[in-house]
């Protein structure tokens, strides 16, 4: 079903074998780096299919590889900051499609800690705070979010939900109608100010 994380996890056991020898663990290595692009590009399939579970395994191999690469010196398809920081990010985001809240939750948290986080990384940790329970850390992460990306409809919206459960009908008005101005075609936000 993917012969790339097979080969990855074969060549993972080599490498780690503490009998390997120096030219055995260079051959694992180089094994490695060969997957690697592979294990992204069936992670890519899996993922478009909507096998989130074998997505992220895949996903979760890649970045594994990058780190024993890059402990080795070796090149990386993914050692171009702004492609590992995505791959982060869709590794986290196939583990969340996939119910595996927990490893969602470390990747995210990985480019959460850089201080500079997307949109997606805090309406990721929200939604996964809030399926946990957490609806006390959910609404502080969105309202970072949304200070920190205030034109973000994704976070928008979130907030918009919350107001609603909460019934918080001030906040709620204002909020719809900064949604009403990024998106004036959408029908459904009007409905919702007008039943407010």
């Amino acid at each position: 079903d993917n012969d790339a994380l097979q080969a990855f996890d074969g060549y993972k056991k080599a490498f780690e074998n503490p009998a390997a020898k120096k030219y055995e663990k260079s051959d694992a290595i180089k094994g490695i780096a060969q997957v690697e692009g592979h294990l992204i590009n069936i992670g890519v399939t899996k993922y478009e299919g909507q096998q989130f579970e074998k997505a992220f395994n895949s996903f979760q191999a890649s970045l594994q590889a990058h780190d024993m690469l890059a402990a080795n010196a070796q090149k990386s398809v993914l050692d171009d900051k702004e492609q590992l920081e995505n791959q982060i990010y869709i590794t986290g985001l196939a583990a969340q499609l996939a119910k595996k809240n927990e490893d969602a939750l470390k990747y995210y948290n990985q480019l959460y800690a850089q201080g500079n986080a997307k949109p997606g990384i805090y309406e990721g940790i929200y939604n996964i705070k809030n399926e946990m329970g957490d609806t006390a850390g959910a609404e502080k992460i969105l309202a970072e979010g949304r200070a920190k990306h205030p034109e973000d409809t994704g976070l928008l919206f979130a907030e918009i939900n919350v107001y609603l459960k909460k019934g918080k009908l001030d906040e709620l008005t204002s909020s719809l109608k900064k949604a009403i101005e990024k998106e004036p075609t959408n029908t459904a936000l009007y409905v919702t100010l007008g039943n407010v």
